[in-house]
């Protein structure tokens, strides 16, 4: 992602720009794959008749069912099934659904049958389990994780460190970084920790000090 620009699709690295133009006129046996968050749009790469873009965004079935249990999801093969057609197979969606599921379903797809699901052509269910989180964390009297998880809806990607310590320096906002300007480093990071395992956090926490 740090390669590409957000809104327009096009590389801002100049090396990497190069080196698939080149490939685009003259691949000879080369194979390459490129994964990108947004669609390519580069013409120099664009125009070239060995370029294939496949959109994931919706997996197949299996594919669906495949990610969830790669990332821990426990249950039947239609215990799995269902709750991948339930997240309509969007690549976002699975994730967080896994990542919910494993802090607070017990791993168990079956888990999502007792959860509440709001119908979203747009969001592909995403809002819906961003909901739950909240919720989730609202009964464990977690206020910092519920504001943090609201201003991660501001973002339509991993959040970078350096927007949420920016946020935490600056004039507190009512309803917004309340609580956020209020606490200590050492509770701070914890959250930030359990943003990073949902994959919503952009940072190396190791490297923090």
């Amino acid at each position: 992602e740090p390669l590409q620009d957000a809104k327009m699709g096009t590389l801002k690295d100049q090396g990497v720009l190069w080196l698939l133009e080149s490939l685009g006129k003259d691949p000879g046996a080369a194979f390459c794959l490129v994964s990108t968050r947004e669609e390519l749009t580069d013409p120099g790469i664009t125009n070239s008749p060995h370029l294939q873009q496949i959109n994931l965004d919706e997996l197949p079935l299996p594919g669906a069912v495949e990610m969830l249990q790669a990332r821990g999801v426990l249950g039947t093969s239609i215990e799995l099934e269902r709750a991948a057609t339930k997240c309509k197979c969007h690549a976002l969606t699975l994730v967080l659904v896994a990542e919910y599921l494993h802090t607070f379903g017990e791993s168990q797809a079956n888990a999502l049958d007792k959860l509440p699901w709001e119908v979203s052509e747009q969001d592909h269910h995403s809002h819906t389990v961003m909901g739950w989180f909240d919720t989730a964390l609202e009964g464990e009297n977690q206020p910092l994780d519920r504001e943090l998880m609201r201003i991660l809806g501001l973002f339509d990607r991993p959040v970078p460190w350096d927007a949420l310590t920016e946020l935490k320096k600056a004039e507190p906002i009512p309803g917004v970084t309340e609580v956020l300007s209020q606490t200590e480093e050492e509770p701070l990071f914890a959250a930030f920790a359990r943003l990073k395992q949902w994959g919503l956090l952009d940072a190396d926490l190791s490297q923090k000090e």
